[in-house]
This record gives structure tokens, sequence and C-alpha cells, in this order.
């Protein structure tokens, strides 16, 4: 586990003081990717297969613009930098030369065909190509009181950025298979803004975006926890809010053997959080439904419970995967 840090439910603070129930910590875990990659993987190629968007002929104001392209150069070199970083693969070799001209407008990507990909992954010897094919920018103004960034200047600019890329293996008819996936940065008014950094922005962003589909990736989870109910619990956060793990464990495993009713249940609650942040997630999902049995039906508890509970079963479910991905460090 990379690293954990405690999150303060601020606004609950406030509003509640001494009584506030709950608190919210967040940790890092390694997610599996949406790929399984033959051990024979070992050198893959990123070739960029945008064509180059001119922003020269964009003359107007920032807010005018709905819809821009990426730069392949930015999103590919941004990509094959990641993917080396990564050190999941042996070589990562990225073309530099663009595929595709230069344009004005955009009309739909334009995939490789087998002969080509075929001659680029020859080219470069390479066991897989990643081909990127658009970054598709959407541009909206969000801020208080809805759209008309001229009529009201409290006003940010929000990018939606697609992705698209297309991956090739030698000799195969069809490409292997296709990532494209959403995301959004926003700007607030006091940002310089201007159509170029959108475009920079976005472009290096979908790359970041791309990995958390390719390979294994570290991810941040929030899980609520207890806080108030009896002393172990308000000294367990303590000594959580300064990332010290054992000392919580054990304030709460001593509230767990000797409490009854909701302290246990609270107790075992907390128990599970503690045991997935360390990686043990059926101890997790054990406590957390002994922690329901306790719970009483139809109240706020139960229900975070349930919703708890799905999160570590998915967890449960994807683990083998990651094992699968994880096997060529071994």
């Amino acid at each position: 586990m990379k690293h954990t840090k405690t999150v303060l439910a601020l606004l609950m603070s406030l509003l509640l003081g001494s009584c506030v129930s709950y608190n919210y910590v967040t940790f890092d875990r390694l997610e599996a990717g949406d790929i399984n990659y033959p051990e024979s993987v070992k050198r893959v190629g990123v070739v960029n297969n945008m064509p180059y968007f001119d922003l020269a002929h964009l003359k107007h104001e920032v807010w005018d613009i709905p819809h821009l392209e990426g730069s392949g150069i930015i999103a590919a070199d941004t990509l094959a930098n990641l993917l080396a970083l990564a050190d999941y693969f042996d070589t990562v070799v990225i073309c530099d030369s663009m595929l595709q001209g230069k344009n004005t407008s955009f009309s739909e990507p334009y995939a490789l065909s087998p002969v080509q990909a075929d001659s680029l992954m020859e080219m470069l010897g390479v066991d897989v190509l990643f081909s990127l094919d658009r970054v598709k920018i959407d541009l909206s103004i969000w801020g208080q009181n809805g759209y008309g960034y001229r009529a009201v200047g409290n006003k940010g600019v929000k990018a939606v950025i697609t992705p698209v890329l297309i991956a090739y293996i030698p000799g195969r008819a069809t490409p292997w298979f296709a990532v494209s996936c959403k995301d959004s940065i926003g700007y607030n008014r006091y940002e310089p803004m201007s159509l170029d950094r959108f475009q920079k922005d976005a472009s290096a962003y979908s790359a970041y975006m791309l990995m958390d589909h390719l390979l294994p990736s570290w991810k941040t989870v929030e899980r609520t926890y207890y806080v108030s109910g009896c002393v172990e619990f308000r000294d367990a956060n303590i000594y959580l809010m300064s990332e010290n793990w054992n000392d919580a464990y054990w304030l709460w495993k001593q509230a767990y053997d000797t409490g009854k009713g909701k302290k246990k249940m609270m107790a075992a609650f907390n128990l599970a959080v503690y045991y997935e942040a360390h990686d043990d997630t059926e101890r997790s999902l054990e406590l957390l439904e002994e922690a329901m049995t306790l719970a009483k039906s139809g109240s706020f508890d139960e229900g975070m419970m349930k919703l708890y509970q799905t999160q570590l079963k998915n967890r449960i479910e994807k683990r083998e995967k990651l094992e699968v991905q994880m096997k060529r460090f071994e």
C-alpha cells in the first residue's frame, strides 16, 4: 500500500460538532486493468494515428468553441512515457511520425488497415501496437446560474475528454481490442484559459485515462468508519488521523472483543475497513457481514454496509484477474 491519508468531514463537523458519528479515510489499492496480456508480449509500440488539428483557424472566444480535437503528438508521447515508467513491458517504442495529415475539421476516426498495422509492428519490432486514433474534447461553460458566460462572470470551463485507442497484434485481420473512456477537467474563472491550453491539458490527461484500462493501476478509495459511541472509537480516530493504523486497530479490536449490540457492530465495521486497507479482503468481508447481522433493519447503518459489501465482493471478483496480470513479475 503506497500511502494513506484521512479526509476530515468538515461540513459534518461544523454542523454536528462533538456528535459526529462518522469520518472518512482514503487509501490506495492496486486494481486490475481491462486486458490480460500473454507473457509473450514483451515489446509494445505507440503510434499517433490522429490528424493534426490546427487551432490557428479558430479565432473565436473560448466560450464560443464547443468542440476541439486533441494533439496526437502530446497524447502519444505521454502514453509511451507512462507505459515505460510502469515497467510492465520490457520495451516501449514510439513512432514519432504522424500517420495522418493536417485537418481544420474532424470527421470519423481513421483506423489502420491490417496491412498498415502489420507493417508498423514489423518496422517497430513490437508484439502489440497501440494506435491513438482520437482525443475528443467537448467544452462547456459551467458555474452558478447555469450557462451564459458573458452575462454572468462567475463561470468556469469544463472540458469533457474522450480518447480512443485501438490495439493490434501481428497477423490478425481485425483489431485485438479498443479502449474508449470519458472524464473531465474543470477550470475556474481565475485560471488562464485558452484553446491551446485546453488542447494540451486534455491530450496529456487522456493518456492517464487510458493507462487505467491498459495496465494494473493504483486507485484511491474512500471508506467511512465510526468515530463516536465509545472512548475507543474517539481515540482510534485520533490515531487514524495521524495515519497510525496499528494503534487504531487495537482500540477497535478491544471494542469488538468486549462490546455488544451496536458497539460490537461498529467495531466490526471499523475492523473490516482496516483489513481491506491491509489487503485481507476476505477477513474484511467476514467482519462486515457480522456487523450487518447486528444492524437495525432499514437503518442508515444497514444501507451503508450493503454498499460496502458490494464494493468488497466486486474487489474479490477482480482479484483473480489482477493476480493473472501480475504474474509476469514473479
